[in-house]
């Protein structure tokens, strides 16, 4: 036994080498390979419309909000397709459908936009609604390059291989979101175990699950009621943190047994919903249904911080609602609320660079930024993505660039290729 744990420790720690190196030149996961929205080998085109720079353009059966992942040559998405079908037992909770979605993951190829497989994990109805800009296919996957997470919250947590062979399945229960606005949490992956963040109106919780098997490691209640935030997996000194945002409370947690470490008391804002962000040893933490403060907590941080002075930092306002920020280097780029109204700061003390500078053609965002080479990517729902100099101390526009599609999930992108999800396609935007 002590030579089976030793062979598959060494072929554990070789595949997250291989792991390491290769994500960088991806996008495995929600908010890209260092979940801070920054492709660090990207180059994408600056201005494209429907008959620039469109590389392909790929019909998406159903709805969904899923940020797409990319792994080589191959993009995994989620979507859910509502069917004619009727079940046995009418559905009777809020604004429930009184029919059978199908909930799905795709395999698409990167070079031609063409869907390589397409797999029906669930076939349910849903036991109650989500708002109109929302989905049943919200969370975005996540990949090692060997495997592919996908969750539909209370449909389930799903792994498959790359070839589209069903691994295991994870049932975590049927969760109750808050005015039937629809789940959103993302699983965040770190080497074999996955973490889903699981915030309701009955009994929140977060779990780490075995990556291998499905089988739960650890499960610890949380005094939250509906979030829709992800985690983030970060190493400190030794310890792997998971940092995760909340309505009452931020908090970091020990990935190894699920103890709470440390937990900041302010309320980060009604709608936690933007991803926590890592800066050298702070972790920074954004949400605002008003525009909310955004702050910087202590990596090294122990027990309650029940108090302002154990901050490393705080901005007082114009924290978003929906889109998470992007960190390009020490800048940390975000909107206010849902509005084009944009805010830079130095991530490592604060500092004001940008303050609250509208950027024209923006309506509704519910998209999160992403950056590359010196540039930042805003996209809002009627279509528009704004490219800013993100190197300028004011709002330097570079190009403002139209497509004939409503957007509220996040682009991702790889290399010089920029992935942008309408409601009814898939684009691959390209030089």
């Amino acid at each position: 036994m002590v030579v089976c744990a030793a062979v598959w420790s060494i072929a554990l720690s070789a595949q997250a080498d291989d792991f390491a190196a290769k994500r960088l030149v991806n996008w495995h996961q929600w908010r890209g390979p260092d979940a801070t929205g920054v492709a660090p080998h990207g180059d994408p085109p600056i201005n494209w419309d429907e008959k620039t720079h469109i590389k392909w353009k790929t019909a998406i059966p159903g709805t969904g909000l899923s940020t797409p992942v990319i792994w080589g040559d191959r993009i995994f998405s989620l979507t859910a397709l509502k069917t004619d079908r009727q079940p046995k037992t009418k559905a009777s909770e809020g604004k429930a459908p009184q029919s059978n979605h199908q909930f799905l993951i795709l395999c698409l190829d990167r070079r031609t936009g063409g869907i390589l497989w397409q797999r029906l994990p669930c076939e349910a109805v849903p036991h109650e609604g989500h708002a109109g800009t929302s989905s049943y296919a919200n969370a975005s996957p996540v990949t090692d390059g060997r495997y592919v997470y996908a969750s539909f919250g209370s449909r389930g947590i799903y792994s498959y291989d790359m070839e589209g062979v069903q691994q295991w399945k994870a049932d975590l229960g049927k969760f109750s979101i808050k005015y039937a606005f629809g789940e959103g949490s993302s699983p965040a992956l770190y080497q074999d175990t996955l973490i889903v963040n699981c915030d309701h109106e009955q009994q929140s919780f977060i779990t780490a699950l075995d990556a291998r098997t499905g089988k739960p490691k650890w499960r610890v209640p949380r005094d939250e009621k509906s979030t829709w935030n992800t985690p983030l997996v970060t190493e400190h000194k030794g310890q792997i943190l998971v940092l995760v945002n909340g309505a009452n409370r931020a908090r970091s947690y020990d990935l190894a047994n699920g103890e709470l470490i440390w937990q900041y008391g302010e309320k980060p804002g009604v709608d936690a919903i933007p991803s926590p962000m890592r800066i050298n040893d702070l972790a920074i933490f954004i949400s605002g249904l008003r525009g909310d403060p955004v702050y910087a907590v202590p990596l090294g941080s122990s027990g309650d911080l029940s108090s302002t002075d154990r901050l490393a930092w705080r901005h007082a306002r114009g924290g978003s609602q929906i889109s998470s920020a992007v960190l390009l280097g020490s800048r940390l780029f975000f909107i206010r609320g849902r509005t084009g109204v944009l805010t830079c700061l130095d991530a490592r003390n604060g500092a004001v660079i940008i303050d609250q500078q509208r950027l024209p053609a923006l309506n509704e965002i519910y998209a999160s930024a992403v950056a590359t080479a010196g540039r930042v990517y805003f996209t809002s729902r009627n279509g528009v993505t704004v490219v800013l100099d993100a190197t300028a101390n004011e709002v330097r526009i570079l190009a403002e660039n139209h497509l004939d599609a409503t957007i509220s999930a996040s682009p991702a992108i790889v290399g010089r290729e920029i992935f942008i999800r309408g409601e009814k396609n898939l684009y691959c935007i390209a030089h």
